[in-house]
């Protein structure tokens, strides 16, 4: 993945689930796109009711992603989602993560640990990145795999 559409994501969708943190103290998932052009943008599936599972969004949203990959329409993908972590040595925690993927079938998962205290203010801890298996620019024999089970 080139830097500059790791970067270009991160810059895309970090602070986009950052405003919606401090405005509604969570987010539903969603994701973001470089097409083939140079052209980013964000995406979110919706099925249609007003507070849907997040698995279904994340379904939604990635299925649409998947389709502009095997189209090749798009270069570059990301899929945010809140989650629980417990990284090593500390407590369970709140984290945006960030699963950035490109068409040469790199994958990297970025966590942001946040601490959500009850007056709306919010406390980010240090950005953590760490390999990741492809869901976006995946092959149709490789199958899907699921890593949504941490979702808040």
């Amino acid at each position: 993945m080139s830097q500059e559409d790791r970067d270009d994501l991160l810059n895309l969708v970090i602070p986009f689930a950052q405003r919606l943190l401090a405005k509604y103290g969570e987010f539903f998932p969603f994701g973001a796109i470089v097409t083939t052009h140079g052209k980013k943008g964000l995406t979110q599936g919706y099925e249609g009711s007003e507070r849907p599972p997040p698995k279904e969004v994340i379904d939604l949203t990635l299925s649409g992603m998947q389709h502009e990959a095997k189209t090749g329409k798009i270069r570059a993908a990301a899929l945010c989602v809140n989650v629980r972590i417990a990284p090593p040595g500390l407590d369970e925690t709140d984290a945006i993560r960030v699963t950035l993927e490109d068409v040469d079938g790199e994958a990297v998962n970025c966590f942001l640990p946040y601490v959500l205290r009850g007056n709306a203010e919010i406390t980010y801890g240090e950005l953590v990145a760490g390999r990741a298996n492809p869901l976006i620019f995946v092959s149709p024999s490789a199958g899907h795999k699921d890593h949504t089970s941490s979702e808040a």
